[in-house]
């Protein structure tokens, strides 16, 4: 059993956009390693593109909802235990939201998700997709029964464990919430937080079995107004 983190590196309106997954594997990667393993099974190629032709994977599924105007530029899977099992992929050209038609709105708007909680200790994710349409939205930022659909197959593709057999292998990537140590860093006075020390303390503490759902309201995240960081 190991963790794995996925971060997604966008840009949008010249803005940094960060999201971050994290996933627990058990079983064998086969001949490839686990985080390329979990890189194929979100649908992504060798080369960080979109795999043509399925329609039905993670990334292309968070597409659907983003104005193609937003772009990603790379993607990153890394078990942060393990030095060598990370996989990395520098998107060019950038790979795009699917959206051609509708005009996006600010990077301060998004689609906004949050799990279910199953430990008392841990609370609950929340996630914050950015690069959304303004034809999503009716009065008062309620999402539009069509654009809530695509939210909703969205969820359910981050709710989905993941299952590779590449290279002979069959291993199984299982969504989770990571509880974070809380530390000061040299120097500052304020928290922040990392991971735990060892993987074994680490896997004591996150929330799997998790399930996403969407807000069924326009969210903000004012950290992503242009210039004030990611």
């Amino acid at each position: 059993m190991s963790l794995y983190e996925l971060v997604l590196d966008g840009r949008y309106q010249n803005q940094q956009i960060i999201n971050r997954f994290n996933y627990i594997s058990s079983g064998s990667p086969g001949g490839v390693s686990g985080s390329f393993a979990l890189a194929k099974t979100l649908g992504f190629d060798e080369d960080g593109y979109d795999i043509p032709g399925l329609d039905d994977t993670f990334i292309h599924t968070m597409a659907l909802l983003q104005t193609s105007l937003f772009t990603y530029v790379e993607a990153i899977v890394k078990n942060p235990y393990d030095v060598t099992d990370f996989f990395t992929m520098q998107i060019s050209p950038p790979l795009a939201g699917i959206d051609t038609v509708n005009t996006g709105m600010s990077p301060t708007s998004a689609v906004g998700f949050r799990t279910n909680r199953v430990r008392q200790d841990i609370a609950r994710g929340t996630k914050r997709i950015a690069g959304v349409v303004e034809t999503g939205f009716t009065t008062g930022g309620v999402l539009e029964s069509a654009y809530l659909a695509l939210a909703e197959n969205l969820a359910d593709a981050m709710s989905a464990n993941l299952v590779s057999t590449l290279s002979g292998g069959s291993i199984t990537f299982t969504p989770c919430v990571c509880k974070k140590e809380k530390y000061h860093p040299t120097g500052k006075t304020t928290w922040a937080y990392r991971y735990f020390p060892t993987e074994s303390e680490q896997l004591e503490n996150v929330a799997s079995g998790i399930i996403w759902t969407p807000y069924d309201r326009q969210r903000t995240q004012t950290s992503r107004q242009v210039g004030r960081g990611s």
